[in-house]
């Protein structure tokens, strides 16, 4: 073989190599873009189930407050007006009115809360 022959053969080779390095690099590229992209909805659907417990969690702890602070302005809406009631001071009196008065504001704020929670989310 004459070196003329060994370049005309060996230049058809050298671009099937090419073609098919690039056809293996385009495939690993591709490879690769599935890998990241179902990487990312596993991070997503992770990240959205740990925003769904948080949010319950937060509903939770929201209504266990405002179950607590309605039986605590009971308690001292009850009390205040019993003490006013015994003395009849003009302070225990206004302060059992303020007592019944926040306690009447906390009930019309939950009964509202209360009416759009049975409603769907806009």
């Amino acid at each position: 073989m004459t070196p003329e022959s060994i370049i005309a053969l060996a230049t058809p080779l050298a671009v099937i190599v090419a073609a098919v390095l690039q056809q293996m690099s385009a495939n690993k590229a591709k490879a690769d873009r599935v890998e990241i992209k179902d990487t990312a909805a596993v991070a997503v659907e992770r990240n959205e189930r740990k925003l769904e417990t948080i949010a319950k969690t937060a509903e939770s702890v929201h209504i266990l407050v405002n179950s607590s602070m309605s039986a605590q302005l009971k308690i001292s809406a009850v009390a205040l007006r019993r003490v006013a009631d015994l003395t009849r001071h003009p302070d225990d009196a206004a302060a059992a009115e303020l007592a019944e008065k926040l306690l009447a504001e906390h009930e019309a704020k939950q009964k509202l809360v209360d009416s759009k929670a049975g409603q769907p989310a806009a």
